[in-house]
C-alpha cells in the first residue's frame, strides 16, 4: 500500500449496492507507554438491514504492528440509519524498537440471513473497507519542512515535506498580529513525501505576515515568513 488512505474493494454480489459511513478514518497514535485506543463508529445510510465482519491484516507499508491489534465486537448487524462503534486498542511490547507500524482494520459486508428473502437473484456488490492504522514507538515528533513559498498578486503557494520518522496530519494558517488566523488547508503527509498548496487568497496580506503549521493537537510545528 503507497499512501495513508481507506481503500474500498468491490467483490461480487445480489443486484442492491450496500454502502458504509465510517468515522475517523484515520488512527496516528503513539502505541508504547500503555498503548493507545480509537473508537470507530459504522453507520449504515441504507433502507436495508447490513451486516459486517470485523478484521485485521497486516499492511504491506513498513513494520506489521497487526499482531498487536485488539478489537471488539468482531461482527456488527446494522438496521438502516442505525451506528455501532468498534472499539479498537494497540499496544506494542515493551522491546518494540523504535519508530513507525502499520497494521489493517478491515470491515467487510456479510448477507444477514434474515434479509435473504428480500434479495433479488441477481449481482451483488459487497464492500470490503481497510483502513492503513499506523502507530509509532518512542519520542518521535512530526518534523516538516516549508520549501518554494511565494506569494505574489494574492496568489500563495508553497510545498510542504515530511522529513520525519512517522507520517503526520497538520494544519496551515497565516497568521497576522492583531488579526484572526486564515485557515488554509489540512495536509496528511507520509514519511519523505510531499504535498504542494495553491490559493488564491481574498484578501491582501501585510509585511508581518507568517505561514504556521500547527498539528491536530494544537502545537506548533513550524512557521516561516511570508
Amino acid at each position: 500500500m503507497k499512501k495513508l488512505v481507506s481503500f474500498l474493494f468491490l467483490c461480487l454480489a445480489n443486484f442492491s449496492f450496500a454502502y458504509m459511513s465510517i468515522n475517523p478514518v484515520i488512527f496516528d497514535k503513539r502505541i508504547d507507554n500503555g498503548g493507545a485506543k480509537e473508537e470507530f463508529f459504522v453507520s449504515n445510510p441504507t433502507k436495508t438491514e447490513v451486516g459486517y465482519r470485523v478484521y485485521v491484516e497486516p499492511s504491506d507499508n513498513g513494520e506489521d504492528m497487526s499482531k498487536w491489534i485488539e478489537f471488539y465486537p468482531t461482527s456488527l448487524k446494522l438496521k438502516p440509519g442505525e451506528t455501532k462503534k468498534i472499539n479498537v486498542f494497540i499496544e506494542a511490547p515493551e522491546k518494540a524498537k523504535k519508530g513507525e507500524y502499520t497494521g489493517i482494520l478491515g470491515i467487510k459486508e456479510i448477507t444477514v440471513p434474515n434479509s435473504l428473502k428480500n434479495n433479488r437473484a441477481g449481482v451483488n456488490v459487497y464492500t470490503d473497507l481497510k483502513i492503513e492504522l499506523a502507530g509509532f514507538v518512542g519520542e518521535l515528533k512530526p518534523k516538516l519542512e516549508i520549501n518554494d513559498l511565494k506569494l505574489k498578486n494574492k496568489k500563495l503557494s508553497f510545498n510542504i515535506k515530511n522529513i520525519g520518522e512517522i507520517r503526520t496530519k497538520v494544519e496551515a494558517y497565516i497568521e497576522e498580529k492583531d488579526k484572526e488566523p486564515i485557515y488554509l488547508d489540512s495536509f496528511r503527509i507520509l514519511q519523505n513525501k510531499e504535498k504542494s498548496f495553491e490559493k488564491e487568497l481574498s484578501t491582501t496580506l501585510s509585511e508581518n505576515c507568517k505561514l504556521i503549521i500547527y498539528d491536530l493537537a494544537g502545537n506548533k510545528i513550524l512557521d516561516k515568513k511570508l
